[in-house]
C-alpha cells in the first residue's frame, strides 16, 4: 500500500512526466515493430519497404480501371467456365446432376 500511496500522492506533481514516459516507451515500441516489418524479406522486391514503394503508386490508378471489371470478369468466365469440372458444377449446385436410369 506504501507504493500506492506514493504513486497517487506523487500523481499531481509527476503525472504528465509519468504519462509522457509511459507514452515514448509505446511509441518507442510501435517503432520497432514497424522497423521489423519494413525489413521483413518479399520476393521479387527485397523488402516490405520497397514492395510497399512500389505498390502504392500502383494502387492509387486502380480507379480508373473500375469500368474495365465486369468486362473482364464476363470475358474471363466466358474463357475458363468450359474448362470447369462438371462434378464441381454439380456439388456446388450449379448444374443438375444427370438421371441415372
Amino acid at each position: 500500500t506504501a507504493f500506492l500511496w506514493t504513486s497517487h500522492a506523487l500523481q499531481p506533481l509527476f503525472g504528465n512526466c509519468i504519462d509522457n514516459l509511459n507514452y515514448l516507451n509505446q511509441t518507442k515500441m510501435s517503432a520497432t515493430l514497424v522497423r521489423l516489418i519494413n525489413t521483413m524479406p518479399v520476393p521479387i522486391f527485397g523488402s516490405v519497404r520497397t514492395a510497399t514503394a512500389f505498390v502504392i503508386p500502383k494502387a492509387k490508378t486502380l480507379p480508373r480501371f473500375a469500368g474495365w471489371g465486369l468486362p473482364l470478369g464476363v470475358g474471363a468466365l466466358w474463357f475458363v467456365w468450359p474448362a470447369v469440372d462438371d462434378g464441381w458444377k454439380i456439388e456446388m449446385g450449379l448444374k443438375k446432376a444427370p438421371v441415372v436410369v
